[in-house]
Protein backbone atom coordinates (compact mmCIF):
# COMPACT_ATOMS: atom_id res chain seq x y z
CA UNK A 1 0.00 0.00 0.00
CA UNK A 2 1.24 3.46 -0.63
CA UNK A 3 2.76 5.86 1.73
CA UNK A 4 0.10 8.29 0.80
CA UNK A 5 -2.76 6.15 1.62
CA UNK A 6 -0.63 5.19 4.97
CA UNK A 7 -0.26 9.07 6.03
CA UNK A 8 -3.67 9.72 5.14
CA UNK A 9 -4.88 6.98 7.85
CA UNK A 10 -2.82 8.32 10.40
CA UNK A 11 -4.32 11.72 9.86
CA UNK A 12 -7.50 10.68 10.14
CA UNK A 13 -7.15 8.33 13.11
CA UNK A 14 -5.20 10.90 15.04
CA UNK A 15 -7.69 13.57 14.23
CA UNK A 16 -10.51 10.98 15.37
CA UNK A 17 -8.75 10.24 18.58
CA UNK A 18 -8.01 13.84 19.45
CA UNK A 19 -11.79 14.96 19.01
CA UNK A 20 -13.36 11.39 20.82
CA UNK A 21 -10.51 11.49 23.84
CA UNK A 22 -10.35 15.51 24.24
CA UNK A 23 -13.94 15.67 23.16
CA UNK A 24 -14.39 13.29 26.31
CA UNK A 25 -12.72 15.60 29.03
CA UNK A 26 -14.09 18.85 27.07
CA UNK A 27 -17.81 18.40 26.47
CA UNK A 28 -18.22 15.61 29.24
CA UNK A 29 -21.02 15.70 31.93
CA UNK A 30 -19.05 15.37 35.62
CA UNK A 31 -20.33 11.92 37.11
CA UNK A 32 -21.90 13.63 39.86
CA UNK A 33 -24.63 15.86 38.12
CA UNK A 34 -22.95 18.16 36.03
CA UNK A 35 -24.97 19.48 33.29
CA UNK A 36 -23.54 18.90 29.77
CA UNK A 37 -20.86 20.89 28.55
CA UNK A 38 -20.36 22.40 32.15
CA UNK A 39 -18.53 19.43 33.98
CA UNK A 40 -15.26 17.53 33.50
CA UNK A 41 -15.29 14.16 32.67
CA UNK A 42 -14.49 12.08 35.37
CA UNK A 43 -10.63 10.20 34.57
CA UNK A 44 -12.33 6.95 33.92
CA UNK A 45 -14.41 8.46 31.70
CA UNK A 46 -12.24 10.20 29.38
CA UNK A 47 -9.72 7.27 29.74
CA UNK A 48 -12.18 5.04 28.52
CA UNK A 49 -12.88 7.50 25.62
CA UNK A 50 -9.39 7.42 24.72
CA UNK A 51 -9.23 3.58 25.23
CA UNK A 52 -11.99 2.66 22.92
CA UNK A 53 -11.24 5.67 20.49
CA UNK A 54 -8.17 3.78 20.18
CA UNK A 55 -8.91 0.17 20.02
CA UNK A 56 -11.43 0.56 17.07
CA UNK A 57 -9.02 3.36 15.06
CA UNK A 58 -6.07 0.66 15.39
CA UNK A 59 -8.58 -2.46 14.25
CA UNK A 60 -10.23 0.51 11.35
CA UNK A 61 -6.50 1.55 10.49
CA UNK A 62 -4.02 -0.75 11.92
CA UNK A 63 -3.83 -2.85 8.21
CA UNK A 64 -3.73 0.46 6.19
CA UNK A 65 -0.46 2.28 8.64
CA UNK A 66 0.08 0.29 11.53
CA UNK A 67 -2.01 2.88 13.68
CA UNK A 68 0.10 4.66 15.37
CA UNK A 69 -1.42 7.60 15.60
CA UNK A 70 1.39 9.55 17.81
CA UNK A 71 4.23 10.88 16.91
CA UNK A 72 5.89 9.03 19.80
CA UNK A 73 5.11 5.64 18.81
CA UNK A 74 6.37 6.35 14.87
CA UNK A 75 9.94 7.37 16.78
CA UNK A 76 9.48 4.26 18.85
CA UNK A 77 9.09 2.01 15.92
CA UNK A 78 12.08 3.32 14.11
CA UNK A 79 14.22 3.41 16.75
CA UNK A 80 12.97 -0.64 17.40
CA UNK A 81 13.79 -1.09 13.86
CA UNK A 82 10.35 -1.97 12.91
CA UNK A 83 9.76 1.13 10.84
CA UNK A 84 12.15 2.91 8.02
CA UNK A 85 13.61 6.27 8.60
CA UNK A 86 11.67 7.77 5.31
CA UNK A 87 8.57 7.42 6.71
CA UNK A 88 9.08 8.90 9.75
CA UNK A 89 8.33 12.31 8.92
CA UNK A 90 5.01 12.38 7.09
CA UNK A 91 3.81 10.12 9.68
CA UNK A 92 4.50 12.68 12.51
CA UNK A 93 3.53 15.49 10.13
CA UNK A 94 0.17 13.71 9.13
CA UNK A 95 -0.20 12.83 12.96
CA UNK A 96 -0.05 16.36 14.01
CA UNK A 97 -2.04 17.92 11.36
CA UNK A 98 -4.80 15.10 12.37
CA UNK A 99 -4.16 16.09 16.07
CA UNK A 100 -4.66 20.20 15.28
CA UNK A 101 -7.53 19.53 12.63
CA UNK A 102 -9.06 17.11 15.71
CA UNK A 103 -8.85 19.90 18.04
CA UNK A 104 -10.11 22.47 15.18
CA UNK A 105 -13.24 20.41 14.98
CA UNK A 106 -13.70 19.89 19.08
CA UNK A 107 -13.55 24.08 18.94
CA UNK A 108 -16.09 23.73 16.67
CA UNK A 109 -18.82 21.88 18.61
CA UNK A 110 -18.24 23.82 21.59
CA UNK A 111 -18.26 27.06 20.45
CA UNK A 112 -21.82 26.15 19.57
CA UNK A 113 -22.74 26.11 23.37
CA UNK A 114 -24.33 29.30 24.23
CA UNK A 115 -22.32 29.23 27.69
CA UNK A 116 -18.99 28.75 26.05
CA UNK A 117 -15.90 31.35 26.83
CA UNK A 118 -12.81 30.24 25.60
CA UNK A 119 -11.39 32.67 28.22
CA UNK A 120 -12.52 30.26 31.06
CA UNK A 121 -9.99 27.45 29.47
CA UNK A 122 -10.91 25.59 26.45
CA UNK A 123 -8.63 22.06 27.43
CA UNK A 124 -6.51 23.94 29.37
CA UNK A 125 -4.13 21.85 31.31
CA UNK A 126 -0.42 21.81 32.07
CA UNK A 127 1.91 22.78 35.20
CA UNK A 128 2.14 25.27 37.45
CA UNK A 129 -1.38 27.41 37.66
CA UNK A 130 -2.69 25.24 34.52
CA UNK A 131 -2.49 21.90 36.63
CA UNK A 132 -5.30 20.84 38.90
CA UNK A 133 -3.09 20.50 41.43
CA UNK A 134 -0.60 22.44 41.09
CA UNK A 135 2.57 20.64 39.85
CA UNK A 136 5.84 22.43 38.14
CA UNK A 137 7.57 21.93 34.80
CA UNK A 138 9.57 19.44 36.47
CA UNK A 139 7.05 17.05 37.51
CA UNK A 140 4.98 17.82 34.75
CA UNK A 141 7.71 16.88 32.14
CA UNK A 142 8.45 13.48 34.48
CA UNK A 143 4.64 12.38 34.12
CA UNK A 144 4.95 13.32 30.46
CA UNK A 145 8.32 11.13 29.67
CA UNK A 146 7.12 8.54 31.65
CA UNK A 147 3.76 7.79 30.33
CA UNK A 148 4.78 8.54 26.73
CA UNK A 149 7.42 5.55 27.38
CA UNK A 150 4.70 3.27 29.20
CA UNK A 151 2.91 4.34 25.23
CA UNK A 152 5.66 3.59 23.43
CA UNK A 153 6.96 0.05 25.23
CA UNK A 154 3.28 -1.32 25.10
CA UNK A 155 2.85 -0.70 21.51
CA UNK A 156 5.82 -1.81 20.28
CA UNK A 157 5.64 -5.20 22.17
CA UNK A 158 2.54 -5.33 20.53
CA UNK A 159 4.18 -5.21 17.40
CA UNK A 160 6.56 -8.44 17.86
CA UNK A 161 6.72 -10.75 15.38
CA UNK A 162 3.14 -12.74 14.65
CA UNK A 163 3.10 -15.52 12.35
CA UNK A 164 7.11 -15.86 11.78
CA UNK A 165 6.53 -12.11 10.52
CA UNK A 166 7.03 -8.71 11.48
CA UNK A 167 4.39 -6.15 12.53
CA UNK A 168 3.34 -3.62 9.13
CA UNK A 169 6.14 -1.14 8.45
CA UNK A 170 8.94 -2.83 9.51
CA UNK A 171 12.75 -2.47 7.55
Amino acid sequence: MGIGRRVAAELLGTLVLVLVGCGAAVVGVDAIGGEPGHGRATGVVVAMAFGLAMAGLVSALGGVSGGHLNPAVTVGMYASGRFPAKEVMPYVLAQTAGGIFGATLLFGVVMGHPDFVVENGFAANGFGELSPSGYGLRGAAIAEAALAFAVVLVTVASAEVRGGRRARGGR
